[in-house]
C-alpha cells in the first residue's frame, strides 16, 4: 500500500507539486484484497493459519482512500473472517471457552477498525465532496452489520453496544444532512436539467445506505444488549425517525423508519412501548399504500406485532388483516415488483394464525394457498415451520373441509424436509409425528394428496416418515 503513493520524478510530478499515485498497482491491491475474500469464503475453517496476518494487512485496506472497490471489499471480507475462525474451532471441537476466547479477541479488533472505518468515509466523503464518484458507505454499513450478525448473540458488550448505536445516529445525521442540502440545492436558481439528474443519483445511492444503515440497527438489537439499544433509541433517535412516519416524506425515509420501528418491536419488548397503539395504526395505514417499498416493512410490522405484543395487538386483528389478505389477493402479486411484498404479507398472517388460532379458519386460505414463498426466503422458512404449528393447533382449519390444501402442506413440508438442516431436533421429531399421524388418522385423504404433488416431493414425505 506504501507504494501506491510515489514522490515521481521531474518528469512526472504533478504541477501543482502533489504526489503521484501508482495507479499500476491500484489494480493489483483490488484484486488481492477480492482473493482474500473469496479464499475466506471457500476455504473456511481451512483459512485460520492466515486469518491474524489478513486481518492486519486488511485494516489498512478499509481506509484507502484511492479506491473505494478496495475499501468496500475489505469490509466485506470482515464477516467471512469471523465464519472463519468460528468453523476452525467447531471442527477442531476446541473447548467451548477457549474458542469463545479466541472470536472474541478478534472480533473485538475487528469492530474497533471497522467502526473507524465508517467514521473515516464519512470525513473522507466530506473532504472530497464533489470530486468522487463513489463512496464505500454502503458496503462498510453491511459488513460491519454483517460482522455483528455472524459473530452472534452475547459477543456484542453493553459498551459496543453504545458506541454503535452513537455510530448509527452519526451516519443517520450525516445523510440527513446531504438530503437537506439536495433539497435546497434542487429548488435553487441554478438547477438544470444536469444538476438534477445528478442529485437523483446521489439520492438513489444514498437511499441504498439507508437501508444498509436500518439493517445494522437491526443487527445491534439482535446481537447486542438489546435493553440498552432500545433505551438509547427512546431517549436519542425515537422522535427524529418517527417524522420520518409522514406521507409527505420521501419513500426512502419511510421505508427506513419502518424498518427501524419493526426491529424495536421485534426486540421483544414492544408492546411495553407508549407510543405502541399509535405505531399500530400507523402500519395498518402504510400497508394499504400504493408504494410496495412502504408497503412490505408495514407488512412485516403487523406479523411482528402479533408475534411480540400479542396481548395488545388483539384489538387490532380484523382491522390489520385486511390490508394484508387485499395483498395477497392482487391479481399481480407474483409480479418481479410485487412478490417480495406479498411474501412478507403472507408470512404475516403465518404469524398471527400462530398467536391466535381463532383466526385458522378464516386465514388459512390466504395462507396455504399462496405458498411456498419464492421472494423472501428468510420468511418461507419461517412460513414452513409456522404452517407445522398451525397445523397442529387446527388440522382441520388448515387442510379445509374436504382437504382441499392437504396437497400444498405436503409439499410444504417437502420443502421443509429438504432443508431439514435447519430444524431443530424438536422441530424435527413434531414434524414426524405430525406426518405419522396424518397418515394414520386420515389414510385416504393422505394418498389422494400424495398422488397430487410431484414424484420427488412424494419421496421425500415417504422417506422422512420411514426413517
Amino acid at each position: 500500500l506504501d507504494e501506491v503513493v510515489t514522490a515521481g520524478d521531474d518528469s512526472d510530478d504533478d504541477e501543482d507539486g502533489s504526489p503521484n499515485v501508482n495507479t499500476g498497482l491500484l489494480d493489483d491491491i483490488s484484486t488481492a484484497v477480492n482473493m482474500i475474500y473469496v479464499y475466506a469464503a471457500e476455504l473456511q475453517g481451512g483459512f485460520y493459519p492466515w486469518v491474524s496476518k489478513v486481518v492486519q494487512s486488511l485494516t489498512p485496506c478499509l481506509t484507502f482512500i484511492y479506491l473505494e472497490d478496495v475499501r468496500g471489499t475489505a469490509a466485506i471480507c470482515f464477516p467471512e473472517i469471523i465464519e472463519c475462525i468460528q468453523d476452525y474451532h467447531r471442527e477442531r471441537g476446541t473447548p467451548e471457552d477457549e474458542a469463545r476466547q479466541d472470536l472474541k479477541a478478534y472480533y473485538d479488533e475487528m469492530l474497533h477498525k471497522m467502526m473507524l472505518a465508517v467514521t473515516q468515509e464519512i470525513i473522507f466523503t466530506n473532504t472530497h465532496a464533489g470530486s468522487m464518484e463513489e463512496d464505500a458507505m454502503q458496503s462498510l454499513l453491511e459488513g460491519l452489520g454483517s460482522m455483528i450478525l455472524a459473530a452472534g448473540k452475547g459477543m456484542t458488550s453493553t459498551e459496543q453496544t453504545e458506541k454503535l448505536f452513537n455510530l448509527f445516529v452519526f451516519v443517520l445525521e450525516f445523510y440527513e444532512k446531504k438530503q437537506i442540502e439536495r433539497d435546497q440545492a434542487l429548488k435553487g436558481e441554478e438547477c438544470d436539467e444536469e444538476l438534477q439528474e445528478q442529485l437523483e443519483e446521489e439520492n438513489d445511492s444514498d437511499d441504498m445506505k439507508m437501508s444498509e444503515l436500518s439493517s445494522l440497527f437491526s443487527s445491534i438489537l439482535k446481537c447486542g444488549d438489546p435493553v440498552h439499544a432500545v433505551n438509547l433509541f427512546e431517549t436519542h433517535a425515537r422522535d427524529r425517525i418517527w417524522q420520518k412516519l409522514n406521507t409527505t416524506q420521501p419513500v426512502c425515509n419511510t421505508k427506513f423508519a419502518l424498518c427501524v420501528f419493526d426491529d424495536v418491536i421485534e426486540s421483544g419488548n414492544g408492546g411495553a412501548l407508549p407510543y405502541f397503539h399509535q405505531l399500530v395504526e400507523v402500519l395498518i395505514a402504510f400497508a394499504s399504500s400504493d408504494n410496495g417499498e412502504i408497503r412490505q416493512p408495514a407488512a412485516f410490522g403487523l406479523g411482528v406485532c402479533a408475534l411480540h405484543a400479542t396481548e395488545k395487538f388483539s384489538i387490532f386483528l380484523e382491522r390489520a388483516v385486511v390490508p394484508l389478505t387485499s395483498m395477497i389477493r392482487k391479481s399481480d402479486a407474483r409480479s418481479d415488483e410485487n412478490e417480495s411484498v406479498t411474501d412478507n404479507a403472507v408470512s404475516a398472517l403465518g404469524k398471527i394464525m400462530k398467536k391466535y388460532p381463532q383466526t385458522i379458519q378464516s386465514l388459512s386460505p390466504f395462507f396455504v394457498d399462496y405458498l411456498p414463498l419464492k421472494a423472501d426466503l428468510v420468511e418461507a422458512e419461517l412460513c414452513r415451520l409456522n404452517l407445522l404449528d398451525i397445523l397442529i393447533s387446527d388440522f382441520n382449519g388448515v387442510v379445509g373441509p374436504s382437504f382441499q390444501r392437504l396437497p400444498k402442506v405436503f409439499s410444504t413440508f417437502s420443502e421443509l424436509i429438504e432443508e431439514k438442516e435447519d430444524l431443530s431436533d424438536e422441530q424435527e421429531t413434531r414434524l414426524k409425528q405430525v406426518l405419522l399421524q396424518l397418515s394414520s388418522n386420515f389414510a385416504a385423504p393422505c394418498q389422494q394428496a400424495l398422488a397430487q404433488i410431484p414424484e420427488d416431493e412424494r419421496k421425500n414425505i415417504l422417506e422422512f416418515m420411514q426413517s
